[in-house]
């Protein structure tokens, strides 16, 4: 008797299974989707040439379907080929949700949409989607650079910081300030029957507020300030001059680490977005350096700033 044999030579094992909604197999940190958020809250319309109203041959392309698989082509993958994103379109399920159903375009197609109906207004997409980040993220544009990100113009090894060298270093000055604290209340202020609150963590206008009241307290005269070889400062002198030396210390760490709260931005698909985006405008003029961006993301802060 012979055995059941399929003499199908078209059968597969490998049948379609569900969800066949391509967004519930795309996982939901993807990047894809802050793309489409971004993209979705900016008209593209202006930045597209005018239509000339054919009536015949085949249905035309979606402008703004083919202009986010370009885009995110881009952000994904730096600087890439016509014939790549085609093939993307193909294979990567991510440009089959951008696409929405649509045909996957040819190279050809790219190329036509690029060279007739982009090359005169990237740039304006560009400062549309940076201006849509800047509001959305709440970005801070009185800084231009955090942390290891450097400005090339202006940037050399002192001029940079790391942040979490920054708070370390804080940590140590607010560690020495509790030190001089118990110091003060027991060699000073214990006379006076006053008690200076230690804390974790010192602001510097609490600082200021105890340097105030130490003066008053003790009637410091500053023309008796004494310096150099042979003489000796008082308690007094020496308490307040070190005290007074933490404070610069602490503010001195104070601003670089507030500026490198904007890592977030930086570091955040959106400011990726926003960089590739330049490089795509600029491959399009065979002009990008990356001078050129970090000059463009100055001028764009300081026209938003003022």
């Amino acid at each position: 008797m012979l055995k059941n044999k399929n003499i199908n030579d078209n059968y597969t094992a490998r049948q379609l299974k569900l969800p066949l909604v391509i967004e519930k197999i795309i996982n939901i940190s993807d990047p894809v989707y802050t793309f489409c958020d971004v993209m979705d809250h900016i008209d593209l319309t202006p930045y597209f040439v005018e239509e000339k109203g054919y009536k015949t041959g085949r249905p035309r392309c979606d402008a703004e379907k083919l202009l986010k698989v370009i885009l995110f082509a881009f952000m994904e993958n730096g600087y890439c080929s016509l014939r790549e994103i085609e093939k993307l379109c193909n294979t990567d399920i991510r440009f089959m949700y951008l696409l929405d159903e649509m045909k996957a375009p040819t190279f050809a197609t790219f190329g036509n949409f690029i060279r007739n109906e982009l090359t005169s207004s990237i740039e304006e997409i560009f400062n549309a989607i940076n201006a849509y980040i800047f509001n959305k993220e709440k970005v801070d544009l009185n800084h231009t650079y955090i942390d290891g990100t450097k400005i090339e113009a202006n940037a050399n090894k002192y001029t940079w910081v790391w942040k979490k060298s920054c708070i370390t270093n804080r940590d140590k000055v607010f560690g020495h300030v509790s030190a001089l604290i118990n110091e003060i209340n027991s060699e000073v202020l214990c006379t006076f029957g006053i008690k200076i609150e230690h804390r974790d963590e010192y602001a510097i206008e609490y600082l200021e507020e105890i340097l105030k009241k130490y003066t008053e307290l003790t009637s410091l005269d500053f023309d008796s300030f004494v310096y150099g070889k042979g003489h000796r400062k008082t308690i007094y002198q020496r308490q307040y001059e070190k005290l007074n030396n933490y404070k610069e210390i602490h503010l001195h760490w104070q601003w670089p680490i507030q500026v490198c709260y904007l890592e977030t931005f930086f570091t955040s698909p959106l400011f990726c977005l926003t960089k590739q985006i330049f490089i795509f405008s600029s491959h399009l003029h065979n002009k990008f350096n990356h001078t050129n961006f970090n000059i463009i993301i100055i001028n764009i802060c300081n026209i938003y700033l003022f």
